[in-house]
């Protein structure tokens, strides 16, 4: 796959500045090459490869796998991230979201 290559690319030769620029910038222009790139970030965060992505990037792979319903995955992700890389307000808005809608919670709204 061609966006893999890149990304291990990018992060062989330590250029998250161009993964995270130019790179995801060029994918962003078709919503499935997007689709895909922030898919293929998953593996990299889950095994501690990528711990750092720019809050832009972030947001969008958060709100990319709200939209695909796959919450449990961003969970997983979030605690494998530097917090530096991180929108808090949008991963407290997700956790408070998602305790809204899981059966047995008690929120306070």
């Amino acid at each position: 796959m061609v966006v893999t290559s890149c990304v291990d690319h990018c992060l062989l030769v330590g250029r998250t500045d161009f993964l995270f620029g130019r790179l995801y910038e060029y994918f962003s222009a078709d919503s499935v090459a997007k689709a895909t790139y922030l898919e293929c970030l998953e593996p990299y965060m889950l095994n501690d490869t990528l711990t750092s992505v720019t809050p832009g990037v972030m947001k969008d792979f958060v709100e990319h796998y709200e939209r695909r319903g796959s919450l449990v995955a961003v969970e997983a992700c979030i605690t494998h991230m530097d917090i530096a890389s991180l929108d808090i307000h949008q991963v407290l808005t997700h956790g408070h979201s998602q305790s809204r809608h899981t059966p047995g919670t008690n929120t306070r709204t």
